[in-house]
């Protein structure tokens, strides 16, 4: 008798357990089925409800970049669609992840930074960051082949023309008669560096009556020539401290040719040693 009871007993918390399984999974697949549906209605509300699809798109701190070929270069991206049932469904929604300023960036060379934000419901902004010419350079200055505008760190970002406007006053002229990144290699130079010391030294024979101006500066793989506007060159070492060479040439020009001791004719020669060599 006891036996049977036992065995009973058994069996109903075996029924039982099955009854909380088979609930416990009825609500779980309804739970389920419940964010199923609210997903699915969430997708769509963000990516194909009318509401939020993109119809006004705006160009901020834009200068020599064509807005109109922008604006289509982000709506391009700004498209997304799928297939359901053999149906063609498509979004410009302004939520879309889909967007990548950096690929527009290749596109669009003198574009340094490109950042969107949206304008709700169906709008969105974009602010430009244009590159700021620095320098020009070129394979050949004089006969003004291969010549581009780059930035402070040496990126070229457009082909150089007489007739630009957004330029600076009497920019640096950088002329590669050898390759400028092998020459910054062996240096152990970042280009943004030596870009800097460039532009500080072309400034201060600007203001040197001297030299009266800085032409060019031609990059050689063993040397720098630095040709001035009263006709003489200026030759460093790369492979020295340039800020040293810098400094025997504001006293050779402060000292010896701004008191007329010495006349340069010719050029001066900064790269041996103390010395520094006048003809």
């Amino acid at each position: 008798m006891a036996k049977r009871v036992k065995t009973r007993i058994r069996q109903k918390k075996r029924s039982t357990r099955k009854r909380k399984q088979k609930i416990f999974l009825q609500k779980v697949c309804f739970c389920g089925f419940l964010a199923a549906g609210l997903l699915s209605a969430a997708f769509y509300f963000f990516y194909f409800s009318p509401y939020f699809q993109l119809e006004k798109m705006e160009i901020r701190n834009i200068k020599t970049v064509s807005a109109e070929e922008l604006k289509k270069a982000a709506s391009e991206r700004y498209h997304f669609s799928i297939n359901v049932f053999g149906k063609e469904i498509s979004s410009n929604s302004i939520f879309l992840p889909v967007f990548n300023s950096a690929s527009i960036l290749e596109s669009f060379p003198q574009v340094e930074k490109l950042s969107i934000s949206k304008s709700f419901p169906n709008g969105l902004t974009l602010e430009v960051k244009e590159r700021e010419p620095f320098a020009i350079k070129c394979e050949d200055w004089d006969q003004k082949r291969d010549c581009f505008w780059i930035d402070k760190t040496g990126f070229s970002f457009r082909p150089y023309g007489r007739q630009d406007t957004d330029i600076p006053d009497d920019p640096l002229v950088i002329e590669e008669k050898d390759n400028l990144s092998d020459l910054l290699a062996d240096m152990g130079t970042k280009e943004k560096d030596f870009l800097a010391w460039s532009n500080n030294l072309k400034e201060f024979l600007n203001s040197c009556p001297e030299a009266e101006k800085a032409v060019k500066l031609s990059i050689f793989s063993d040397r720098l020539v630095l040709k001035t506007q009263k006709g003489f060159e200026i030759y460093f070492d790369p492979q020295e401290d340039l800020e040293w060479q810098e400094q025997k040439l504001n006293a050779v020009l402060k000292e010896k040719v701004s008191s007329q001791k010495t006349t340069v004719s010719e050029y001066i020669d900064l790269r041996f040693g103390n010395q520094a060599i006048i003809k």
